[in-house]
């Protein structure tokens, strides 16, 4: 609607964003590997170590780990498309923020796959909608794909992630950002 037509990321260079992470497994499985356009690269979060925590306390961990985009400034976003690892989400939520502090959960997906991609559109409830004041559209600056059950006993571990939208003022959406992984929330 107004002239805006979704346009899938997938050229991770030269935007100027950047990708964070609550969490990675080590130096060669940063966030930024999540958006540099290589399907031989991935990110993954750190996880217990077999047998060091209760299963509750392994859920809890499992429940904050994510991996997130900043787009550098507002976009309009209809989806979010994820090629997960063998260590996939088989239930994640996709979280968007205008300031990268207050966020809104605006879809969550069951149907995660170690097998290929995830394709997942985007949806505020009233309440998000109301405080973005967009008529309904999805707003956001910050996205992050949080995960909610691991598929695996292992964490998650993502290959590639694309942000689908289109920047306010009906410019197309810039290319997924690259860079590396800073500390503190997204």
């Amino acid at each position: 609607e107004g002239g805006c037509t979704a346009w899938r990321a997938t050229d991770a260079a030269g935007s100027g964003g950047r990708a964070v992470a609550s969490s990675a497994q080590g130096m060669w499985y940063g966030p930024a590997n999540a958006l540099d356009g290589s399907l031989h690269s991935r990110w993954s979060s750190d996880f217990p170590a077999p047998g060091g925590v209760t299963f509750a306390a392994e859920a809890e961990i499992a429940s904050r780990a994510w991996l997130g985009v900043d787009l550098r400034a507002p976009h309009e976003v209809v989806g979010v498309d994820v090629l997960w690892e063998a260590a996939f989400a088989s239930e994640y939520a996709v979280d968007v923020s205008l300031d990268g502090r207050a966020w809104f959960e605006a879809a969550r997906e069951r149907r995660a796959r170690s097998d290929g991609w995830v394709s997942t559109e985007l949806h505020l409830g009233p309440a998000g909608a109301r405080h973005h004041d967009t008529g309904g559209q999805v707003v956001a600056q910050f996205v992050r794909v949080r995960g909610v059950r691991r598929g695996t006993a292992y964490g998650y571990s993502v290959r590639e992630v694309q942000v689908r939208g289109c920047a306010l003022g009906w410019r197309m959406l810039p290319v997924a950002p690259r860079v590396a992984a800073l500390a503190g929330p997204l």
